[in-house]
């Protein structure tokens, strides 16, 4: 899960309960293509919500 909203009070009692997913990349480049940022993230899929991600180099 995300960390930041792990420490939100808010999310501390829920229980995720995810039986499929889907985990997909994506990648951009800022200003030019050797400076590439890459994304990956799991995906829920009968709610669509992220479960997590990394994001970076």
């Amino acid at each position: 899960m995300n960390p930041k909203l792990q420490s939100k009070s808010v999310f501390n009692d829920i229980e995720l309960v995810c039986e499929e997913a889907e985990i997909d990349e994506q990648w951009s480049f800022v200003g030019n293509k050797s400076n590439q940022r890459w994304i990956w993230y799991a995906v829920k899929h009968s709610t669509n919500i992220i479960l997590t991600y990394v994001f970076g180099k």
